[in-house]
């Protein structure tokens, strides 16, 4: 049998307080006593591994609420291109937007992206820019971005876009928005 590893017991405190908890409120919503969150607190006791995972797994739930979501940051209006669109007018779009990166949707569903950077790779590699322009969005499409719930919590996507230039959002089974660096930067106040 394996136990997943839990946090310390110092940490309850810590996080509790954060999300704007009392240790009653705690202990209701685990399930325990106010009296053990109180002694696992002060270092009193060493609780067993059944407690302090209700306790755990009831803190983990309650700062998943209180974080903001994908549908709190993401950007419902979609610019994408698709695998026929011609690489100009992925350019044009890009330019117009101001955008580095675009999705590229077949369907509504994400089947790659093409960005400033692709398409700058192309040219110094050798490829003629006016015969670039002329390729299909599809011809030069990169992998396509990851694609979340709009419930997926920040950090998830936070972690995410170290990897990707944009994260797609579904909504109601479709593409319903997009949430790039720039969106989550906005969110530092």
């Amino acid at each position: 049998m394996v136990l997943s590893m839990l946090p310390t017991q110092a940490e309850i405190k810590s996080r509790r307080i954060k999300i704007g908890l009392t240790q009653t409120e705690l202990a209701e919503k685990a399930g325990v006593s106010q009296s053990l969150i109180a002694k696992i607190e002060t270092g009193q006791i060493d609780a067993a591994y059944t407690y302090l995972k209700k306790i755990f797994d009831t803190l983990e739930e309650l700062e998943n609420q209180t974080q903001p979501k994908a549908s709190d940051v993401m950007n419902p209006n979609v610019n994408f291109v698709s695998k026929k669109d011609s690489v100009a007018s992925a350019i044009v779009l890009m330019r117009k937007h101001n955008f580095s990166q675009l999705p590229v949707l077949d369907k509504g569903h994400a089947v790659g992206s093409v960005s400033e950077k692709s398409i700058l790779d192309r040219i110094s590699s050798g490829l003629d820019a006016h015969e670039l322009s002329k390729l299909e969005c599809g011809e030069i499409m990169e992998e396509a971005f990851p694609v979340v719930s709009e419930t997926t919590p920040l950090p998830a996507i936070s972690e995410l876009l170290k990897h990707h230039f944009a994260v797609l959002v579904r909504k109601g089974g479709k593409i319903g928005g997009i949430i790039s660096k720039a969106d989550l930067l906005k969110t530092i106040h």
